[in-house]
């Protein structure tokens, strides 16, 4: 179980980076730890340049069985600055073994030239300076200072005299590095980012083109029936209403939109005799008028920019009880776009002049509703529709 205390430090290190406040408060936790980092790691150093080996030895292993533990709770906590400070805890623990016992000259240089880089790297820029100041801090007070007669036998004169230099040469060719490769990384972000938007831009320039298409395809079909006059558009905005009522998103609204508009675009392959035709159909004149969901399908199959568009015209006809055309679909195998179109496009039609008959009533036509639900129908969205008719949503 963790004390509240340390739950609190891990919620502020876990919480949102963009608040300032939060980023205050992540930055002094960093601070105080890194002290006791450092302040702990010097005292290690004074044992045992007192001589005092098993303190130092004890310490040092405490120390690590610490930063490990820390390590793993905040890795688990999800916590990353803290779990990174970790590591930079246990990297540091190790090389002040190492340099306050003499340690081995191959080491010691192992551990101060390769670690800082190694963790400028892995874990972060500002994690490797912080690793490699305070390597070069330890290493200025124990070669350069009158604590060195500490260490003398245990290092060559030449390195203790010139290893210091080097290491800082080191680290500030990593530096270097580092902010090379983060320069090359804001660049290469950059032109992704110009990249996405010109992708966007281009993306958005073929919708309305093809929209405007869509709109132009839909004026020709009901330019073939001046009874038909702007149903597509009528029977659009009747389906989005049912749409918005059942809470779609407007990206799906839009593209119902652009479904419903296209919904008899079939119509174009149907012979004009047919199409205008006063009186009764005849078999085979019925048979052709079927066939107008198959080739509206046809005609959409390669078109993607609008979802499902294909399925949803090529089954506006079908009846929710299974005896529609022109598969026989039934229920929830008709797709909903399909079966929100058929009452739009029955209700405009009920609703509008024909060639073979007059406009009906408002009585008329919600009783043909009430009649269909459940068999033309789908019960659910004709009582949606139902209700927008009662709020006086839909003018007859």
């Amino acid at each position: 179980m963790l004390s509240p205390g340390i739950k609190k430090i891990i919620n502020i290190l876990k919480a949102d980076e963009d608040s300032p406040e939060n980023i205050a408060r992540q930055y002094s936790i960093i601070k105080v730890v890194s002290l006791v980092m450092a302040c702990t790691t010097l005292i290690t150093s004074a044992m045992n340049i007192l001589q005092q080996r098993y303190i130092m030895f004890f310490t040092t292993l405490t120390l690590m069985f610490v930063f490990i533990g820390a390590y793993l709770v905040c890795r688990k906590q999800r916590c990353l600055a803290l779990s990174k400070l970790s590591i930079v805890g246990a990297v540091g623990t190790i090389f002040t073994f190492y340099a306050v016992t003499g340690g081995n000259e191959g080491f010691a240089i192992l551990w101060a030239l390769v670690s800082p880089g190694a963790i400028m790297f892995a874990v972060g820029l500002g994690y490797g300076l912080l690793l490699s100041l305070y390597f070069q801090i330890l290493l200025v007070l124990l070669f350069w200072t009158p604590l060195s007669v500490h260490v003398q036998g245990l290092y060559a004169e030449f390195f203790m005299l010139r290893f210091p230099i080097l290491h800082l040469g080191i680290v500030v060719f990593g530096v270097i590095s580092a902010f090379s490769i983060k320069a090359m990384r804001v660049r290469q972000d950059e032109h992704n980012f110009l990249l996405q938007l010109a992708v966007a831009e281009e993306h958005k320039k073929v919708a309305q083109m093809t929209m405007q298409t869509i709109t132009s395809i839909c004026r020709a079909v009901d330019a073939k029936d001046a009874y038909t006059h702007q149903h597509s558009e009528r029977v659009a905005e009747y389906a989005c209403m049912m749409a918005g009522t059942l809470g779609w998103g407007s990206g799906r609204i839009e593209n119902l939109r652009a479904i419903a508009r296209l919904h008899d675009i079939g119509k174009i392959g149907v012979d004009d005799a047919v199409l205008q035709n006063p009186g009764s159909l005849n078999a085979e004149e019925y048979a052709a008028m079927q066939e107008h969901p198959v080739i509206g399908g046809n005609i959409l199959q390669e078109l993607d920019l609008i979802e499902n568009v294909r399925q949803a015209v090529a089954c506006h006809h079908e009846h929710y009880n299974g005896k529609g055309y022109p598969y026989g679909l039934k229920g929830d195998e008709i797709p909903q776009e399909s079966r929100i179109i058929a009452i739009a496009d029955a209700f405009d039609a009920m609703n509008s002049n024909r060639v073979y008959r007059g406009k009906r009533d408002r009585d008329y036509i919600i009783n043909e509703l009430k009649k269909g639900c459940g068999k033309q129908f789908d019960p659910e969205l004709t009582a949606v529709f139902l209700e927008l008719l009662y709020h006086n949503s839909i003018e007859f």
